[in-house]
């Protein structure tokens, strides 16, 4: 049973949000290939300033709905793509100043990735799966440290059907 106090604690808004571990957040976005040249379409967040022996954990997102857009004239001198997605605006800048990379990519075949989507859990996207784990693993701003993050058919794949893979 909880106590009075416990619960005043569990009421919403009751638990104020941690500050930001850092003040600003890096991106940068391009091409990761795959083993058969395919190239995945990543944007990576990292908290700056982030010194040189710094690592951090990663939170992976895979999309098929189109991890970035852009806006053509007019609209484009209104308002900046991401302020489209409420989600995504609110929840990469906490994150990522928490301390934590953010690995966003459009699966092979959506949004702006090369190859061809047949279908969820396709072999060749849970192998891309394995793929892009191994390489924020390998990143130096990694400590090895990898987990997922979204909806629909993607945390799955990511965290229960393949293999662990750690920092080498």
């Amino acid at each position: 049973m909880l106590s009075q106090d416990s619960a005043k604690n569990c009421a919403p808004g009751a638990s104020p949000l941690p500050p930001p571990r850092y003040p600003r957040v890096t991106s940068q976005s391009f091409y990761l290939p795959m083993r058969d040249g395919v190239r995945l379409a990543v944007d990576v967040h990292l908290p700056a300033p982030l010194p040189e022996d710094q690592r951090v954990p990663a939170i992976l997102v895979q999309d098929r709905y189109w991890r970035a857009m852009a806006l053509r004239a007019p609209l484009k001198w209104l308002v900046q793509a991401e302020d489209l997605n409420f989600d995504y605006r609110s929840y990469r800048p906490f994150i990522v100043r928490q301390g934590f990379a953010l690995v966003h990519i459009d699966v092979r075949g959506t949004g702006a990735s090369f190859g061809s989507w047949p279908y969820p859990w396709h072999p060749e996207t849970l192998q891309d799966s394995y793929e892009v784990v191994e390489w924020i693993v390998s990143q130096p701003w990694s400590n090895g440290c990898v987990g997922g993050c979204g909806i629909s058919t993607w945390v799955l794949p990511l965290s229960f059907w393949r293999p662990a893979v750690t920092r080498r």
